[in-house]
């Protein structure tokens, strides 16, 4: 399973709120997710698996530069990309039920 690194997921998500010129109030009242929520994502603390693609389309980039920035993805197709993001809400599920 891929590790993703949260901190640079997070700096990703404001990066593209800030170059929308989006305050966290602004996005999160144009999303189905809190502004709490939306610090957290921001902040590292949580990666928001389940609103990549709503994050992308808010902010017009594509889901997969959240997770991997402006670097090639690696060939990574769109299946692949839902397969890994499937993976990651499973072992984060699995966790929260420990």
């Amino acid at each position: 399973m891929q590790q993703f690194d949260a901190d640079a997921i997070g700096a990703r998500i404001r990066q593209a709120r800030n170059e929308r010129g989006l305050t966290q109030d602004e996005l999160a009242a144009m999303a189905s997710f809190s502004k709490r929520s939306l610090q957290d994502y921001e902040a590292g603390t949580t990666i928001p698996y389940r609103h990549l693609r709503e994050l992308g389309r808010l902010m017009n980039k594509p889901e997969e530069w959240f997770l991997y920035g402006d670097q090639t993805v690696g060939g990574v197709g769109e299946q692949r990309l839902r397969e890994i993001i499937r993976e990651e809400l499973a072992a984060h599920n699995n966790q929260n039920d420990d």
